[in-house]
C-alpha cells in the first residue's frame, strides 16, 4: 500500500504527534514493570495517548462534537462515519480505560498481569487503526510531510531520525541548514567578487553584466569588502537585520523562535556547485543535547510551515481575480473600518509604490461614502518595505488614481 500523509491536515498531525509524545512517557514507565506504581502513571498516559489518537481519527472523518465526546463513543461515533471499517483492538484499548478509571480516580493499584500487555497493544492499536483509517503508516505521521519543498523535506526528515537515534548534533545543525535555504541563503555576498572580475574581463561586451540579487547590505555587495571581511565560508552571510525581522513579522514567524534556534546551532554555509555545507561554531559554545534537540526541530518545522503556508497565500492572491492596482506617490490613509473617523492603520507613502488588491466595494458605516474592502503589499521598493496591511480605503481616492 502507498501511504500518503499529505491528506491529513496540520491540526490532526499535531494531535497525533502529541499522543505519540504520550505514549513515548508511558513507555518509560513501563521500564521496570515490577514499580506498579509508576506503571499505574504509565497506564493514565496511556490512555491519554489513546484519547489523543481518537480525537484525531474523529477529526479526520468528520465526527461533529466530538469534544463532549466519553471515551467509549469515540468509538461508536467513528463508526457511524466509516461503517465498513472495523477498529482493531477496540476491547482492548476499552479494558484499558477502565484501568485507567481504577488508578486515577481510585487509586486502586493495577495487577502486573492485568497490565503487561497494554503498550504493546496500544502500539498496534496505532498502527492497524492508522492503515485502516487514514490511509498512512502510523511511524511516518510527522508535521515535515507537510513541507512541499524537496530539499527542506528531506533535511528535516533526517533531522526527525537524528533526534530519535539519538544523535543531537546533526539534528541540531539540519535544523540550521533548513532556516539557512529559506532565510540567510538570500543574504550571500560570495557572487559579487566573481561579479567584479567578470566587469573587469569583459569590458568589450556591449551589454552589461547582470548584477547578482542579494538582500545583504549594500555596503557588503563588492569585492573589496569581501577581500578585508571574508575569512571563512559563513562569512559570505551578510544579514540585513533590519530587512530578515521586517520579513519575519510580515510573515507571521515568531522572533524569539526564530533567534533561540539560531543561537542553539552552528552557522553554516552552502557551496550549492559543491553541494558541500560549511559548518562554523565556536569552540564549546552550542549544547547538544536531547532539550536543544527537540526545542530546535519543533521549532524549525513551525517556522517552515508558517513560511510555506504564507507563500502559498502569497501566490493565491497573486493568481487571483481580484481588481489590483498600483498606487504611487500617493499619500492615501488605510482605515481600520469604512468610516473617515475610523483609525488609520497605514498611510501609503508618497515616495513609494504600492500593489493594493480590491475585495469589497461597501457603504460607509456614518455616511454614504463608498469604500473599497482592500489588501496593500509591501511596497515594491524592497530596501523600503513594511509590513502587508488590510483595511478600507476611500473610493473615491482610488478613483483620483
Amino acid at each position: 500500500m502507498n501511504f500518503m500523509s499529505n491528506s491529513l491536515s496540520e491540526s490532526v498531525i499535531k494531535k497525533i504527534q502529541m499522543a505519540k509524545l504520550f505514549y513515548e512517557l508511558a513507555s518509560d514507565c513501563y521500564r521496570i514493570i515490577e514499580n506498579i506504581e509508576r506503571v499505574g502513571a504509565g497506564i493514565i498516559l496511556l490512555q491519554d495517548s489513546v484519547e489523543l489518537f481518537l480525537i484525531a481519527i474523529c477529526e479526520h472523518v468528520n465526527v461533529e462534537n466530538r469534544e463532549n465526546l466519553k471515551f467509549p463513543e469515540y468509538f461508536k461515533e467513528i463508526k457511524k462515519k466509516v461503517p465498513g471499517k472495523i477498529i482493531s483492538f477496540k476491547d482492548d484499548m476499552l479494558k484499558l480505560n477502565k484501568q485507567r478509571v481504577s488508578v486515577k480516580h481510585y487509586g486502586i493499584r493495577p495487577y502486573i498481569d492485568d497490565c503487561k500487555t497494554f503498550r504493546k497493544n496500544v502500539y498496534l492499536f496505532f498502527k492497524e487503526t492508522s492503515k485502516s483509517h487514514l490511509n498512512i503508516d502510523f511511524d511516518s505521521i510527522s508535521l515535515v510531510n507537510l513541507l512541499s519543498e524537496k530539499k527542506l523535506k528531506t533535511i528535516m526528515k533526517q533531522a526527525e531520525v537524528d533526534l530519535k537515534k539519538p544523535n543531537y548534533i546533526e539534528c541540531q545543525i539540519g535544523c540550521r541548514k533548513a532556516l539557512y535555504l529559506v532565510f540567510e541563503q538570500q543574504f550571500d555576498i560570495r557572487s559579487f567578487e566573481k561579479h567584479e572580475e567578470d566587469i573587469q574581463s569583459k569590458n568589450d561586451l556591449k551589454k552589461p553584466l547582470s548584477k547578482p540579487k542579494s538582500k545583504a547590505p549594500e555596503y557588503a555587495k563588492n569585492k573589496q569588502y569581501i577581500e578585508e571581511n571574508v575569512e571563512q565560508p559563513t562569512d559570505f552571510i551578510v544579514i540585513d537585520y533590519n530587512e530578515i525581522w521586517r520579513e519575519l513579522l510580515n510573515n507571521g514567524i515568531d522572533l524569539v523562535s526564530f533567534s533561540n534556534v539560531r543561537m542553539l546551532t552552528p552557522e553554516v554555509y552552502l557551496f550549492e556547485e559543491e553541494e558541500e555545507w560549511a559548518i562554523s561554531e565556536y569552540a564549546g559554545g552550542i549544547r547538544y543535547n536531547q532539550e536543544n534537540a527537540e526545542y530546535c526541530f519543533r521549532k524549525t518545522v513551525e517556522i517552515l510551515l508558517t513560511e510555506q503556508k504564507n507563500s502559498e497565500r502569497k501566490k493565491r492572491i497573486s493568481k487571483s481575480t481580484f481588481n489590483s492596482i498600483t498606487v504611487k506617490n500617493k499619500e492615501i490613509s488605510i482605515l481600520r473600518k469604512a468610516s473617515l473617523s475610523a483609525n488609520v492603520e497605514y498611510k501609503l507613502k508618497k515616495n513609494l509604490e504600492y500593489k493594493v488588491f480590491l475585495f469589497k466595494e461597501v457603504r460607509g458605516l456614518d455616511s454614504k461614502d463608498k469604500y473599497y474592502q482592500v489588501l496593500v503589499l509591501p511596497p515594491i521598493d524592497r530596501e523600503k518595505s513594511q509590513v502587508q496591511f488590510t483595511g478600507y480605503i476611500l473610493k473615491e481616492d482610488i478613483n483620483k488614481i
